[in-house]
This record gives structure tokens, sequence and C-alpha cells, in this order.
């Protein structure tokens, strides 16, 4: 009798997990990736040269995930595979793991997913490394972070993870202005696990698509021997397509007050708040756009030329901005269904470097990348 009742307790286990996953429908999909890349490096430094590097490498962004639907209720899991510049690396990461709840004409969604930002521009940039997109040059991209969302509509509102909270990182705007923030000792710290309100509207009109989007977060830093300071964050994003036959055109433009701690992706360490010679929090502006144009000739070919820019500058009297550009031109080849390869041609100007007072340290020549190659992906 007591081996009757184990046996029957095991099958009733097995069942419970068992029946809910045969009723649910799995889905599964991956994408590999490749890279091939000259790149030309010109450092700004006078007198120095350019140096001429060849990446041949999986990129960080190859995937394999997974869709699961059981009624309403729908979960995402994407795993990545990230390439830390070792030949052989094997180092997985989540990309994206949420579900979702689908009720009338709404939907709620909780988990790691897409930041809802402006698509106007759908760049296919790859910038001389993996999938660029121009983000960090003009295109407002957010990554994907965990949140709590819903979507009714055109309308799309979260509220998204924003930091692990204690010590805030600062911006070492001269190393005389770190050294002496240092030495009176202003080391800011402070708790910034409050969410950041994220939300985003599209609106489609016959052939054009509009979008609007913001961000806002707030919270205060604490220094010893100093007033509170208080950090407000916030963004507004426009972002406009349309598709005339064979030809798309889409754009996008972005404000943004201290974008690094919003999250959004960068090429600057001198975007978010940084601290003056004072030990004052200083905030800073960043506005950028982009422009893109595809030409899909046939099934088997299609061309894109994009163009972004950015500009990060403080909010002090003697501030010069630190701004970047990019331009490229590609295509996209379809070999088979599933295998594209993408040859692009481009270049990023890293300008100068910017500084949050001119009188204390004068900005610099950062250089420029010339690059040429190709991308080689297969869809399953």
């Amino acid at each position: 009798m007591k081996k009757l009742f184990v046996l029957s307790l095991a099958v009733l286990f097995v069942a419970a997990f068992t029946l809910p996953v045969m009723a649910a429908e799995w889905s599964f999909y991956g994408s590999s990736r490749m890279m091939f890349w000259s790149n030309d490096v010109d450092t700004g430094v006078p007198g120095a040269g350019s140096d001429r590097d060849t990446n041949y490498q999986g990129q960080s962004n190859s995937r394999i995930g997974a869709k699961v639907t059981g009624g309403n209720i729908r979960g995402y899991l994407e795993v990545g595979h990230q390439n830390n510049g070792q030949v052989g690396s094997n180092n997985l990461y989540t990309r994206k793991l949420y579900g979702t709840w689908k009720f009338g004409a709404g939907l709620i969604k909780v988990g790691k997913d897409y930041v809802y930002n402006v698509s106007g521009a759908k760049s296919t940039q790859l910038g001389g490394s993996s999938d660029a997109s121009l983000c960090g040059y003009g295109h407002a991209y957010q990554g994907r972070r965990n949140y709590m969302a819903v979507e009714i509509g055109g309308l799309d509102l979260a509220l998204v993870e924003s930091g692990s909270g204690g010590t805030m990182p600062v911006n070492a705007i001269t190393a005389s202005a770190a050294a002496y923030a240092a030495a009176q000792g202003f080391v800011w710290s402070g708790d910034y696990q409050v969410p950041m309100i994220n939300a985003r509207y599209t609106h489609k009109i016959n052939n054009f698509t509009l979008q609007v989007a913001g961000n806002y977060l707030s919270y205060d830093l604490e220094a010893a021997g100093r007033p509170d300071a208080s950090i407000d964050c916030y963004s507004i994003e426009g972002g406009v397509s349309a598709t005339f036959g064979p030809l798309r055109v889409g754009g996008e433009i972005y404000y943004a007050q201290n974008n690094e701690q919003l999250g959004y992706s960068g090429t600057s360490s001198r975007d978010g708040y940084g601290i003056d010679v004072f030990g004052n929090v200083i905030d800073n502006d960043t506005i950028g756009w982009s422009l893109v144009a595809d030409y899909v000739l046939n099934d088997m070919l299609k061309f894109q030329i994009g163009y972004g820019t950015v500009d990060h500058e403080y909010d002090s009297a003697n501030a010069e901005a630190d701004d970047f550009e990019t331009y490229y031109l590609n295509a996209t080849i379809v070999v088979t269904k599933g295998f594209y390869i993408v040859p692009e041609i481009g270049m990023k100007d890293y300008k100068t470097t910017g500084t949050m007072d001119k009188t204390v340290a004068a900005s610099t020549d950062e250089g420029d990348v010339f690059y040429v190659g190709a991308k080689f992906q297969m869809d399953f």
C-alpha cells in the first residue's frame, strides 16, 4: 500500500507539471551573426597618424528564443551570446524574459523587454561593429529593462526599473574638479530605486506613422556637509516615417536632461550630470536627431542610407559641447530565405571632447573612424 501511495504521488507530481506544458504552445527561433570589418582609426592626436584595425568575430547580439502561448497568457524568453573578445567564448545572457496578459483591447506586460522609444528611423546601421542602429548617434534607445507596462490602443505606459541604489555614477569632468570634490569630502550617494516613468504613443495615418515618447525620473543625492541635491531627469522624443512604394523615409529627434541617468545608449562619458569644482551638481542637456531612407529594389536587395548626430552639453556658463555624428550606406542582400549579407561603408566622427568649463580644461579632438565591411546573418 505504501509503495502504491508513493507511485500515485509521483504520477500526480509529474502530471501537475506536464499537463500545463502540454496545454501551452511552444515555438523557437534564433539568429546567428558574424561581422568582418576594416576600421581606419584616426585618434585626433596631431602627428599620430591613423591605425587600421581588422575586426572579425561573432556578434554579441546573436540570440535564441522561445515563445509560449497558453490562452490569453504568453511568455517570451530570449538568450544572447556575449562575445567578450576571446576566441571561442561562450558567455550567455538574458536579452528578454517577460510575460503578457491580453484583456479586451489592452495588454499587460511584466518582465524584461525593450523600453518604449520612438522608431521613426529604423536604422540598420552596423557601424563597424554589431548592429549599431544609430544608437548613441541620434537614435533614442534605452535598451532592454525590467518593467511593468500596459498597452492599450496606441498608448504604451510603463514603470521601468531605474537603478540599484547606493553610490550614484558621477562624471569626472576634469582631474582637478574630481580631486577637489574628493578632498572636500563631497561624496554623493543616494537611493534611486524609484521607477522611471516611460510612455509612448503611436498614431498611423495611411502610409504615415507618427510617434511621441518620453521619460521622467527624479531622486535626491546626499553628501556629508552639503544640502541634498535633487536630480531631475526627463526626455521627449518624436518620430515620423512614411512609405511611398519601394521608398521608405523616416526620422527622429529627442531631447534629454541627464541622458545617462535615463539609461539612453551613449558614446560619451559626458552625457549625464556632473560635479563642478565647488562640488555642485550640474545638469547635462542632450539633443540628437537622425534621418534614414530605404529603397527596396526587389525581394533580394534593399539599400539604406542614414545620418545621425548628437550633442551633449552641461548647464554651465563656460561649457563646450561634446558632439558626435555618423553617416553610412549599406545594402541588405538576401542570399536565400533566412540568410542575409549586409555590406556597409561609413564614417563615425567623434569631433571634440567637450568640457564643463573651458577655462579649466579645453576641448580636444577625439578623432574619427572610417569603416568598411559586412555582417553575415542566419535566422532560423
